[in-house]
């Protein structure tokens, strides 16, 4: 039950932090690191795209709900991973509010990156 408890809490608090309404009983997939070119966000980017589109072209498909949480910061100069965190929030925008998508899909961008709340979800995970 405390991990319930502790995913109930991640849920309420990205709700709170970005409107975001989450499936408590989704898989978690977290990502946060520096944001750059040669790490895995563009090809989580793309497994996002692939999810999406598998769950567009049969919305009926047995589908285990994920939640993709990014996070990170980009160097202030690098324009690439800038571009990068732009294509995150974007897609997070199409996928969250897709009807046909629902809860079985979303994708978080945790802005203003913090590692306590970092620590929290993270939490989630090992547990």
């Amino acid at each position: 039950k405390q991990w319930y408890q502790r995913r109930v809490a991640i849920t309420a608090g990205v709700a709170d932090n970005y409107g975001i309404t989450l499936n408590t009983g989704s898989m978690f997939d977290i990502q946060v690191k520096r944001i750059h070119e040669y790490k895995r966000q563009t090809l989580n980017l793309l497994h996002v795209i692939t999810l999406y589109n598998r769950i567009k072209s049969n919305p009926n498909l047995e589908f285990v709900p994920r939640t993709i949480f990014f996070g990170g910061k980009a160097a202030p100069g690098y324009q690439t991973a800038k571009q990068i965190v732009s294509l995150i929030c974007h897609l997070a925008n199409v996928v969250n509010n897709d009807p046909i998508i629902g809860d079985k899909l979303k994708v978080v961008f945790l802005a203003n990156y913090r590692v306590r709340y970092y620590n929290v979800i993270t939490l989630e995970v090992v547990v």
